[in-house]
């Protein structure tokens, strides 16, 4: 059975759909097709790197791909990954469905999976061809490539990689599903290929699919694979640390003056060397770029009072506190010891008056993209002056938010400034938000709220786009809230929406979506608005609608989202007389994280690109905050919290068996947990990977790789049951919390088969429980309380455990194709039986997985379900 990891899914989700593709002859025998990771020679550290994947050989048609690779993040950071032009459309293949998905296989190696898929059969429109010329690039993997500066010609491979049976393989029959895996793979070692398959090596590896995976007639050794990379530039001068103008000499004048207008300007102050200028400020090597402990520590070198660090190394850090007097426009600190440098951010505009007046020590203020920069620092000419700021030393004229300092000595320490505000009459910018709310599906009606939740400004009018899946939420209408109640304490006077949609192919602009606009004023005539100024939490209107009552989307998160075409789009016009336009300055998707990017540009869900922040004097502001919302589908009004154990069938003699455990938090913030999970029959399976070693979870790439306290112990009675207890933080606040989500990689489960086992054991069952008593199971909100318990028990309806499974079995319940998985055979086997006349299958317990006593499209739709939205698994169980 295909594995459950967070790589894994969109195989799952592209290919299980591949049964809807069109007819095609039924071929039995497959030529070689070649698939070839690109190759770069001489590429500079710091660059932008296109590697493609490229179809490079044979005549076979294609009708999906699914591929692995890994890669050294040491020296390759992946931005994202392009889809080739098979899925332009319009265009000579209109392939519809493609994916990527990134993640880690130990410290410093990255993983990438890109799945494609011709034809989904989701609605009139079908992939055009199915014949893929040779040289065609499938999609292109864009990397920074950042490798160690003194690796002058090394080479950085880029490798196909297996993790399960179904990696790096081709659909190559889209009526029998047959599938096509690696024949011979070839590795390049920087001068010349080699081949390297390995046919009994097994998996994980680099070598080809193991010969234990070929379990039937439909999976075909027809796929040659050649491993691509990246090499340094064997000609090209090295940038060290401290070469912040990027010209190959570090630490000088010139290097000082581009770090200090950083601090002043920000980013713009790079120009186009923005990249390998972040990549070099790391000057004083505590492992964090562009902070003013750097720029004191390169001043500290010109003047000859430190030398170069290579190695990094930790600092002291003090804590101290700054505060903002709103009213008296003062700033002030509490210090007494020495200081080089000061650094004040502050959103809004205002012209700064500094009082320190020591010889050698010079200020300057900047204002850009709606902050003001002060920088107090030494004069390069001078030899270490300092100061004390032991009380106020700034005072301001205009309005701003003090929204962070920074300061640095001469003594290599790192500052914590923590900011304290008093006084009331700042400007605060708007927060506008859109719900989120649980219904059931089945055709029910929705009412989803967008509010203005803060901001201290008036409001004259607001335009905001807002993007949907109308497959999913039929939107049909919009109800103007109490703003616009005429009578009423605001009595707006114009209100309007309109349906949209996009045109726009290769984008990631939704099919549907809502424009909604409202004015205080017109003009129009006698009546006049009463009020502009909108407290905070007014629902200012309400998006009407229907859920679908398709069931395959039950227990999903639809989210609804802000979505931007042009500089016009999600602004609100304010002032006296609506004469400043307020633009997008956080986006913070579903579960409250920001996704701001103003680099972005049209279409983009991540707010207002900069280029429309260049329109002269009368620019708009970035004033606005956004919060997306949505509709969480068939959870129910009051459950908050599911854990589940996966279900997996081993084959007779398997010894190491891994079992997912996944977990839902509809609503709350997990810091921490406590689960016992226990064994039904321990005479069969116990937990560890062997008798001789205990390890027996596996936490890489789930939700708790990055929590400071996992641990773990089995029971004395041989693995009979293990308890797992994690912490995000070891002390308060938990940052490393786990926000709310859905059906995330909780933790993998470990477990052997005994010695005593019976190599040929069939059609026996383990189960794997989760004991649902408070003081053996238990999981903590950020209050510390425990989710779902009431009185001395669990509520059912607040919490819900869903035990797994472990089934010795010769024929499996669900394995259409008898191949002795779960996987994409298995649909597209069922569909080919029931609609197409394909062959039958081996027996009826292995194409009923709904366990109704048939073999029907049902059986399709429920391994679906099952693999890719954490459905039951085969005959019900979890």
């Amino acid at each position: 059975m295909f594995g459950s990891n967070s790589l894994r899914k969109p195989f799952l989700i592209a290919f299980l759909v591949i049964f809807m593709a069109s007819v095609v002859c039924l071929r039995t025998a497959f030529a070689a097709t070649t698939v070839t990771i690109g190759k770069f020679e001489n590429v500079t550290t710091d660059s932008v790197v296109s590697v493609p994947v490229v179809k490079t050989s044979g005549d076979d048609l294609l009708f999906g791909f699914d591929f692995l690779m890994l890669y050294d993040t040491t020296a390759l950071f992946l931005i994202d990954v392009t889809p080739g032009e098979l899925f332009y459309i319009p265009g000579s293949f209109e392939w519809e469905y493609f994916n990527s998905r990134s993640g880690s296989e130990g410290e410093s190696t990255g993983l990438v999976r890109a799945v494609g898929v011709a034809d989904i059969n989701d609605g009139d429109h079908h992939s055009l061809e199915n014949l893929i010329p040779d040289g065609t690039v499938l999609f292109t993997l864009n990397f920074v490539f950042g490798a160690d500066p003194e690796s002058n010609c090394s080479w950085n491979p880029i490798k196909f990689y297996w993790k399960e049976c179904g990696d790096n393989a081709l659909a190559i029959n889209d009526m029998a599903g047959a599938l096509g895996v690696s024949r011979f793979v070839y590795d390049w070692d920087g001068n010349e290929y080699s081949e390297i398959s390995d046919y009994g090596y097994g998996i994980p590896g680099i070598y080809g699919v193991s010969d234990n995976c070929l379990t039937n007639e439909s999976i075909v050794r027809m796929l040659d694979l050649y491993n691509g990379g990246v090499e340094v530039s064997c000609d090209t001068m090295v940038n060290l640390r401290g070469d912040i103008n990027c010209n190959g000499l570090e630490y000088e004048i010139a290097d000082f003056v581009v770090l200090s207008n950083y601090f002043l300007f920000g980013s713009m102050a790079f120009g186009d060397m923005g990249e390998c200028s972040q990549y070099h400020s790391d000057v004083n090597a505590d492992g964090t770029y562009l902070q003013l402990e750097d720029l004191i520590y390169l001043y500290r070198i010109i003047i000859g009072d430190a030398i170069p660090l290579v190695d990094e190394f930790d600092h002291e850090t003090i804590t101290v506190a700054a505060f903002q007097d709103i009213d008296a426009k003062i700033i002030s600190m509490d210090y007494t010891g020495e200081l080089a440098a000061v650094h004040l951010v502050f959103e809004g505009e205002i012209v700064p008056s500094v009082s320190i007046n020591v010889p050698g020590i010079i200020w300057a203020y900047g204002y850009s993209e709606n902050h003001t920069r002060i920088l107090i620092l030494p004069e390069v000419t001078s030899h270490k002056p300092h100061f004390v700021i032991d009380g106020p030393f700034l005072s301001y004229t205009g309005n701003g938010q003090l929204i962070s300092v920074s300061a640095a000595d001469y003594n290599d320490h790192i500052f914590n400034i923590q900011i304290d505000s008093s006084g009331n009459d700042l400007t605060l910018p708007y927060m506008i938000k859109i719900g989120m709310i649980n219904v059931a599906a089945g055709g029910e009606a929705f009412s989803l709220p967008v509010s203005k939740t803060a901001g201290s400004e008036g409001i004259g009018g607001f335009d905001f786009l807002i993007g949907y899946d109308a497959n999913i939420l039929n939107i049909t209408h919009v109800t103007p809230a109490i703003p616009f109640d005429i009578p009423g304490e605001y009595e707006w006077e114009y209100f309007t929406y309109r349906f949209e949609t996009c045109d726009l192919p290769d984008t990631i602009c939704t099919a549907s979506l809502l424009r909604v606009i409202g004015m205080a004023e017109t003009n129009n005539g006698s009546h006049h608005a009463l009020r502009t100024e909108i407290p905070d939490e007014t629902v200012i209107f309400s998006l009407e609608g229907e859920i679908t009552a398709d069931p395959t989307y039950n227990g999903l998160i639809i989210p609804v989202s802000f979505i931007w075409m042009e500089c016009g789009d999600n602004a609100i016009a304010y002032g006296p007389v609506g004469e400043k336009l307020a633009l997008s300055r956080h986006v913070y998707n579903i579960h409250g994280q920001d996704i701001s990017n103003p680099e972005t540009g049209f279409p983009s869900y991540d707010g207002a690109s900069d280029v429309c922040f260049e329109l002269g004097e009368n620019s708009p502001e970035r004033f606005i905050d956004f919060q997306n919302g949505g509709v969480k589908i068939g959870a129910g009004d009051n459950l908050r919290l599911v854990v589940s154990i996966d279900s997996v069938f081993a084959r007779p003699g398997e010894k190491e068996i891994h079992l997912d455990v996944y977990m839902t938090n509809f609503r709350d913030t997990i810091p921490g947990f406590n689960m016992l999970i226990q064994l039904d029959n321990p005479d069969l399976v116990k937990f560890g990977k062997s008798p001789d070693d205990t390890t027996a979870i596996d936490i890489t790439g789930s939700l708790i790789d990055n929590w400071e306290f996992v641990s773990y112990h089995t029971s004395d009675h041989a693995g009979y049951n293990i308890q797992i207890v994690a912490l995000a933080n070891a002390t308060p606040p938990f940052a490393n919390s786990i926000f709310p989500q859905e059906n995330g990689l909780l933790l993998r489960l470990i477990l052997h088969t005994s010695a005593e086992i019976p190599d040929l054991i069939e059609n026996t069952t383990v189960g794997v429980l989760i004991n649902a008593f408070p003081q053996w199971t238990g999981f903590s909100d950020l209050d510390g309380n425990l989710i779902g318990f009431v009185d001395d028990g669990y509520d059912p309806q607040l919490i819900a455990f869903y035990n797994g499974a472990i089934t010795f079995g010769g024929e499996v319940a669900g394995d259409a194709n008898g191949d002795g998985n779960l996987d994409v055979g298995d649909p597209v086997f069922i569909v080919n039986y029931v609609f197409r006349n394909g062959p039958e299958p081996a027996s009826i317990i292995s194409a009923d997985a709904n366990c109704d006593s048939d073999c029907d499209v049902g059986d399709a739709v429920y391994l679906i379900r099952h693999v890719f939205k954490s459905g039951p698994g085969p005959c019900g169980r979890k």
